[in-house]
């Protein structure tokens, strides 16, 4: 998958929505209150080194990054590295762990349902991997309305074995995948904590996406 390459599907392609505030619901799932805006703010955000309860985690302090070009915004871990040089793709990466988070956007050309456009990667992105398996999978409602599907996936590459989280996410005109991924080894529940703040934290920008 996106572990050492990034992934080809028939519908990709490079789309620039105009930024437009969208109205959503300002409640997660699990009833956690957010800022009028429908984004976490990333100061509220457990700091380890303030609270001793609070994960230990290799993302330990969380940042913003917003794309005005496919008008979404998505939390990421503030000490990984911004790499924007792939057209429809946004690259977050660590400098010391063999890991990573990319939000791939895609055309909804065929007008594909969130479970069939989720059919349709999973299926490619096992192709570029020795094992990929689906551990659980679960809807989730975005802070800006939508329904994606996020799927816990145990995986193996020549790189090594990894635990990946995959959020997935269609609308109107666009379709999203914003992946994470980290070596096994070094994913534990704790980091998961992390990971889920950072999958569901997407939140679509524009009108035109809904």
């Amino acid at each position: 998958m996106a572990v050492g390459g990034s992934v080809s599907i028939v519908l990709s392609g490079c789309l620039s929505i105009p930024e437009n505030s969208i109205n959503g619901d300002n409640a997660t799932e699990n009833g956690t209150t957010l800022p009028p805006d429908g984004q976490p703010d990333p100061e509220a955000l457990p700091h380890p080194e303030e609270d001793p309860d609070a994960p230990n985690a290799d993302p330990e302090v969380l940042a913003k990054y917003t794309s005005s070009q496919f008008a979404y915004s998505t939390l990421y871990p503030e000490a990984w590295s911004i790499d924007e040089s792939d057209p429809t793709t946004v690259a977050f990466l660590p400098a010391d762990e063999v890991g990573g988070q990319k939000l791939y956007t895609f055309s909804n050309e065929e007008s594909l349902s969130v479970e069939e456009f989720a059919e349709r990667w999973l299926t490619t992105a096992s192709d570029t991997a020795a094992t990929y398996d689906v551990v659980e999978s679960r809807y989730v409602t975005i802070p800006s309305g939508q329904t994606g599907i996020i799927y816990d996936i145990d995986s193996t590459y020549e790189s090594g074995e990894f635990r990946q989280k995959v959020l997935v996410v269609t609308a109107s005109v666009a379709q999203y995948v914003n992946e994470f991924w980290l070596s096994a080894d070094v994913y534990t529940e704790k980091v998961d904590q992390f990971v889920d703040l950072i999958s569901e934290s997407l939140t679509l920008l524009s009108a035109e996406t809904g």
